[in-house]
Parts: C-alpha cells; sequence; structure tokens
C-alpha cells in the first residue's frame, strides 16, 4: 500500500509539472503578443502627434469591448 501512494504522488508531481511547463508556454505566447502588440502601438506614433498618442475614447471602448469578451470567456474583471 505505502508504495502505491508513493507512485501515485509521483504521478501527482509530474502532472503538476507538465501543467506548469503548459502555463510556462502560455504565459511566453502572451509575451510575445504584447511585444507585436507595442510594435503595432508604435506604427501609429508616426502618423499623431505626441499630445494626440492617448486617445482616451478609444481606451474607453476598448476596455468595454475587452470586458465584454473576456466575461464571454469565464474571467472575472480582475483577469481581464
Amino acid at each position: 500500500m505505502i508504495k502505491k501512494a508513493k507512485l501515485s504522488q509521483k504521478n501527482k508531481l509530474l502532472n503538476i509539472k507538465k501543467i506548469r511547463d503548459s502555463i510556462d508556454k502560455i504565459d511566453t505566447q502572451i509575451l510575445k503578443y504584447l511585444s507585436l502588440r507595442r510594435k503595432e502601438v508604435m506604427k501609429i506614433t508616426k502618423y499623431k502627434k505626441r499630445s494626440e498618442i492617448v486617445d482616451q475614447k478609444r481606451i474607453a471602448s476598448m476596455l468595454k469591448k475587452l470586458v465584454k469578451k473576456g466575461k464571454a470567456l469565464n474571467l472575472s474583471l480582475i483577469h481581464i
């Protein structure tokens, strides 16, 4: 019985490692997308005056859309 419990614990640890590895890969993808997004935002700065770069109306609109999409994906507001 002790051997089975140890094996079960070993499997549990292996499963946790697999899940954490998957999370790490997702985190890396998120960082890559944030980098791509930043590059696109920088392109916009070529077409706007410095005082026009922050568009409060667009930010509010984007946040509203993202909250709606996040809720559809069962994310809480803290995760959006």
